[in-house]
This record gives structure tokens, sequence and C-alpha cells, in this order.
């Protein structure tokens, strides 16, 4: 594939102004001039009309210029790219212009057609510039990463900040968010993985997920139709229990699943509960009866027992007065016959206790019939308890009976009420369970990994492992030779380059036995050799492996680290011009020996005196040149 170079940048104003920077193809080109003439712009109109979200170019030419554009060349075809400059206060324009196969570039803004939005216009320039059309990483749940020129464009830029950098080799990596991108499509862009072998290596990632995940959903599937079948079993007892399918029905499937949750209840058996009622409310009656007679029979208990203890009492009185008896022929003198001591009046006495003793002989027969009164109570309360209690019997047995019937009506709802829930449950069984279901993810896991087979056949990881560590050495290998040819100092004069292809970083190696991490090397030349050395190495591996990197190189400044900014563009005698010429040496030899190549330099130096560099010269800036890239008189913009 023929390599995409750039042949003109344009700027357009008002008025039908246009200036126009033409360059040649496959060829180092050097635009000099002083600082802020408008050389580091260049770059970053490249940038913008390659599709860029937001619009960087310098406030001088957005001022004055209403549009930006790039006619590009591949030798057989030409593509002109060009972009609206933003109005204040916005960070870009969506008004893109695309014009393939044109003549010549438009001459004014007014000649500029082609017009398309920002997103139709990097979709065409992928197109153009052979950007297969494929999505790393993609997912079903979310969007994968689009393989578009905005992640080749880094390839393509060394500016100052990247140039002479401790820690990146290439431009947009000390952005975490366009690294991760950079490096996640870095294979495709050097050629180890082509769209074809990028789109089998994804989706086989893709597709290995799907296996597991089928692989998952085909043992929960087994395992719920284990589940099922236990539940099958246990509706399909369960329903010979209740008398809603045939004991002889040995077959447990689906059919007769469905006869169950197609069963329909009778009419549910109803009774009257008055009588129940009435003989409750007897047995209640004759309880509070049998309450009250045992509360009498306790009470005339409690006295017939005080009767015969009351009657004891008086036994023993009595017999105690019984002596008086004995004095009934006696003469008394004057001692008490009962106690023997001194009294007036012993007849007295003697006449009290036969008094008493009389008394208490009456009372004695007198109480000798309450306990047969009282008895005869308690003989009468216990019979009468004994009826109630008989009485109660029977309506409790009566109220048993009744209950047993119910019992047995209740039963018979029962059954009916869970041959009802049966076969509701057997309806919800049959909706969840898909005869067919582990047949169909069966079928699914088997497609799946057929489909692997297939892929596996394009994507072959130790092949890949192989191919990325072969370009990777192809890539060290050309930077150590062209770090080479570029002035260095130690640790890095000498040394060995070994790129690290998936991270886009580099390790020195001064000897076999030591390495050096880019922080390490030292002077700023050293960096800048080693930025081209690596850059010019990934240039060679693009046009081998026909990458649709974009064949042009921007470097800004290659004697930045030999003289000030502020310095005048002109270089005098000096000591820092041998390794400066050495570098721009060796920026002509790669041009010679990497056909195809574009480098466009951005550079203060002008080397008079060097016939080549005279003629690579495309355009000089500054005072004693007219002035920088937008003419003076150009009209502010509105």
């Amino acid at each position: 594939m023929n390599r995409w170079n750039i042949e003109e940048i344009l700027f357009y104003g008002q008025n039908d102004r246009r200036v126009k920077i033409k360059f040649d193809t496959r060829s180092l080109n050097i635009i000099t001039g002083e600082s802020a003439t408008g050389k580091s712009v260049l770059l970053r109109v490249v940038d913008y009309c390659l599709g860029a979200s937001t619009c960087q170019i310098q406030k001088h030419v957005k001022d004055h210029c209403l549009a930006v554009g790039i006619l590009w060349s591949n030798g057989e075809h030409t593509l002109f790219t060009g972009r609206d400059i933003p109005r204040r206060g916005k960070s870009h324009c969506e008004k893109c212009y695309i014009i393939r196969d044109c003549l010549a570039s438009p001459a004014k803004h007014s000649d500029l057609h082609g017009n398309t939005s920002r997103s139709t216009a990097k979709e065409l320039i992928e197109t153009y510039f052979g950007i297969d059309e494929l999505t790393i990483d993609e997912r079903d749940s979310a969007p994968g990463l689009k393989v578009s020129i905005r992640h080749l464009t880094p390839y393509m830029f060394m500016p100052g900040s990247t140039l002479i950098n401790e820690s990146t080799l290439i431009y947009g990596l000390d952005d975490p968010k366009k690294s991760k991108h950079i490096l996640q499509t870095v294979e495709y862009a050097t050629g180890v993985l082509d769209g074809k072998t990028m789109r089998a290596k994804s989706k086989l990632k893709q597709l290995k997920e799907a296996r597991e995940a089928q692989r998952r959903k085909l043992e929960r599937i087994r395992q719920k139709q284990d589940d099922a079948n236990i539940e099958a079993a246990r509706l399909f007892t369960e329903a010979i229990e209740v008398g809603m399918i045939s004991s002889e029905t040995e077959e447990i499937s689906l059919h007769n699943i469905k006869k169950i949750a197609n069963w329909t209840p009778g009419s549910s058996l109803k009774s009257d509960g008055s009588e129940l009622e009435s003989l409750f409310e007897e047995s209640e009656r004759i309880i509070a009866q049998i309450s009250e007679a045992k509360s009498r029979y306790r009470l005339a208990k409690r006295y017939h027992n005080d009767a015969i203890n009351f009657g004891d009492s008086i036994e023993a009185q009595k017999h105690r007065l019984q002596y008086v008896e004995l004095f009934d022929d006696i003469i008394l003198d004057d001692n008490c016959p009962l106690c023997g001591n001194l009294s007036e009046k012993p007849s007295e006495i003697l006449d009290g206790v036969r008094s008493a003793f009389k008394k208490v002989t009456i009372q004695q027969d007198y109480n000798h019939a309450i306990p047969s009164r009282i008895g005869r109570s308690l003989e009468l309360e216990d019979s009468r308890i004994n009826s109630l209690l008989k009485q109660k019997e029977v309506i409790d047995n009566r109220i048993e009976s009744i209950i047993s019937e119910r019992e047995k009506e209740r039963r018979i709802i029962r059954q009916r009420d869970r041959a009802t829930h049966i076969s509701g449950r057997a309806s919800y069984f049959l909706e969840t369970v898909e005869e067919s279901q582990s047949e169909k993810a069966e079928q699914q896991l088997k497609a799946t990994e057929a489909r692997l087979e297939e892929l596996s056949a394009l994507w072959n990881e130790s092949l890949h492992e192989e191919k990325l560590r072969f370009i990777e050495t192809s890539i060290s290998n050309s930077a150590t030779e062209i770090l080479s040819k570029l002035p260095s100092k130690s640790p890095l004069s000498g040394a060995r380059i070994q790129f690290n292809l998936k991270s886009l970083t580099a390790s020195i190696w001064p000897n076999d036995n030591e390495r050096v991490d880019i922080g390490a090397i030292g002077s700023d030349q050293n960096y800048l050799s080693l930025h081209l050395a690596v850059i010019l190495a990934l240039h060679r591996n693009f046009i081998k492996n026909s990458s649709p990197v974009p064949s042009v190189i921007f470097v800004d400044q290659v004697s930045r680290p030999y003289y000030p900014r502020e310095d005048h563009h002109k270089i005098i005698n000096n000591p820092e011009v041998k390794p400066l010429k050495e570098t721009i040496d060796a920026l002509f030899n790669e041009i010679t020996k990497n056909k195809g190549i574009q480098i466009i330099l951005l550079e203060h130096a002008y080397f008079s005196s060097d016939p080549r560099y005279v003629a690579a010269t495309k355009a000089q800036w500054g005072e004693e040149y007219g002035g920088g890239l937008i003419p003076d008189d150009w009209p502010l913009v509105g």
C-alpha cells in the first residue's frame, strides 16, 4: 500500500486570502524561522484536520483564518481534508470538508466543498487511509473501542514537549485517557495484528466469555431440572394422596403434571352449627350446676366436721362435770368439795357444778342429731353431683360425635383445598419449566465452541506472541542502528535499545550486563537522539508492514538541546554545530534509506552553506523574510 504524505498545508482568510505551504513527498522538508512565527502551528493544523476534538491552533491564526486544510497524496490519489476554525467561545468547529482526488487544493474559502460533520469526516479519512473498521473488546452491554485515525496520529508528531521528554517516547502517552487508547491499538498500528486477526482476537475473547457464561447457564438449567424433577415427584405423590390422579399412574411426566394443573375442585361441603351450639350451652349450664353443688357439698362437709368436733368437746366437758353425782348424799363442811380449799359456801359451788352438768347434758342431747342431718344433706349433694356429671357425660358424648362428623367434613374440605393448592403449584411449575430449555442451551454451547474452533485458526496466541517479539526485535534493531548515527553521550553512546511494544517504552543496554531506564540517560541531546531513533524505527516498521499510519513525522526543532529558544535562527560558528548537523544528516540519510517516509522539520537553525538543507527548506519566517506564517495585512475574522 502506498504511503500517505502531505503535499500542502493551507490557511484560508477573508477576502479570498490564502497561504499555501507546499511540501515534497517522501522527502525531508524544513520550515525555519524565529520564535512565534508560526512553525509549530503546522503540527496543530494537521492534528485538527484529522478530527481532533479541540482546536489547539494558536490564537493569532484563529483570529485571522476562516479555515485550514491539508492536501494529502499517496502517489496515486489525493485527499483534501479541511475544517473551519471555531469562533470565540467554542473549542472546535464541527464543519469539515473532504474532497477525494481533487486536481488542486481549493483556492479560497468559498471554494471549499464536501461539507460534512467531524464524525463523518473521520470515517471517510479512515476509509481512504485504509484503517480497518473494527472494534476492540466489544461487549453486548457496552461499546468497545473503535479503531480511529485519532489512535494513529501520535506516531506523526514529535513536538518539543515530547522530543526531549524524560519519561514518554510517544506523543500523547503522558495523557492517561489518550495513552490507554494508544496502547490498546499499538499492535494494529505496528502490524502485529491486522484487521482480520484483530477482529478474531476480539471475537475470541468475547466468545470465550460467552462460552463460560453458557456453561454456567447450562449448569444452572440442569440443576434447575434436577430441582424440577424433585418438585414434579412431590406434586405427583401429593396429587395421588388427595385423589387428583390414580395411584396406578406411575409415569411422572409433563402430561400428568398438566392433568394436575387442570384439576377442577367440586363444591365444598357446608354444615349448620346450631345443634352443637345448644349442646355447648347445655354443657356449660350443667358445669355451672355442678360447680354450685360442689360448693354446697364443701360447705356442708365443713359444717359436719364442725358439729362432730363440737360434740366431742361437749362430751369431754360432760365427762369432767359428771363427778358432781358423787356428792348427792354427802354433808359438806367448810372445805370445797372439788379442790379441798377452805370455802365459806361449799354448797353453792356444788350447786353451780350441778347446774353446769345439767346444761352440758341438754346441749349434748340437742347436738347429737345435727351431724346426722348434715350427713343426709351431704349424701343428697353428692347424689346430685353424680347425676349432673352423668348428664354432662351424655352431652359430651353427643358433642364429640357431632365434632367427629364435622371433622370428617373438614377433612374433605381440607383435601379439596389441598388439591386446589397442588393444582396451582402444578400450574406455576409448568410456567417455569420448559422441556427444551436444556437442549437449546446445549445447542448454543456447541455453536459457540464450533465458532471458537473456527476463529482459533485465525488467532493463535503463541504465534501472536512470536510475531509480537519478532516485530519488537525488528524495531529495537532499527532503533539501535539509527541511534548509532545520531550524536549521543554515555550511557546512550554505543548502547543497544530494547523497545517494549506493548507499553511503548524502551530500556538502554550500554553492554550485555547493564540496563538503564530512559529516565536516567542524562542530557537533552541523549533524549533527542533516543526519541528520534525510536520514532524513525517505528516508521520503518509502518512501511514494511503496510500500516495505515500516515507516513509523515513532524519534528519540532532538533536544535533544542543546543540553542536556547531566544537565539536567532541563523547558526554562527559554535562548537554545538557539529552534533546538530550530525542529527540533520541522520534525518537526510533516513529519507534515502526508508523510501516513502516524509519528515517535516520545524527549526530555528538555517544552514545556508548546506545545499541539501537549503533545497529542503520550504519556508523561512522572520522579520527579514517579510513576517511569519500569517501575513500582517490579513484582516481579523469577525
